[in-house]
């Protein structure tokens, strides 16, 4: 994967057009070994798995045993629990009490649409943004998401094998509506 991402053709300037694929989310982690000076999931594991508090260890679907290039676009794997952290993490601007794990404006740019300079204003920092409730999530190629709702100070977590015939966006959303008529009742 290394070698297809450095390798693929650049079609427009960045920031002309969104075309969600598997090269653009590559990049990230070439730039965070050279930099940080080790593998994703070693920055994953120091930076923010332990500091977050996730009871489980996680882990990153590779390229090959060879080369260990972990695919961005696979994403992580964990157990709910770590992922429901994850989400309450990002819920609290980054926050775990007084540790701030994840920088506030990170959290802020990726929570919400940019539509002034961004060609694909509901997809901001790997997060989706659900507009028409105020959420955002992460979601997973067999549709595991993470969906964070912050209206409600919620965070709703879906694992799974495949989707099922569900669309799990708008079921995500509106079982976040309904736990918060709960709460207001």
């Amino acid at each position: 994967m290394r070698r297809a991402a450095l390798n693929a053709a650049i079609e427009e300037d960045p920031g002309a057009e969104f075309l969600y694929n598997n090269y653009n989310p590559q990049i990230p982690s070439l730039v965070l070994e050279r930099v940080a000076g080790m593998t994703v999931t070693e920055y994953l594991e120091t930076r923010l798995w332990q500091p977050m508090g996730a009871e489980f260890g996680g882990s990153w679907s590779i390229d090959s045993t060879d080369s260990g290039f972990e695919l961005m676009i696979a994403g992580i794997n964990a157990r709910a629990i770590d992922f429901a952290k994850l989400g309450w993490l990002f819920l609290n601007q980054g926050r775990i009490g007084e540790h701030q794990v994840v920088p506030s404006e990170w959290v802020e740019e990726g929570a919400c649409l940019d539509t002034k300079t961004d060609p694909a204003a509901e997809y901001q920092y790997f997060w989706w943004i659900d507009e028409a409730r105020d959420a955002y999530y992460a979601e997973g190629r067999f549709c595991q998401f993470i969906y964070v709702y912050p209206r409600a100070d919620l965070v709703l977590v879906r694992t799974g094998r495949d989707c099922g015939g569900v669309y799990w966006t708008g079921f995500l959303g509106e079982v976040a509506e309904w736990l918060e008529s709960l709460v207001k009742r």
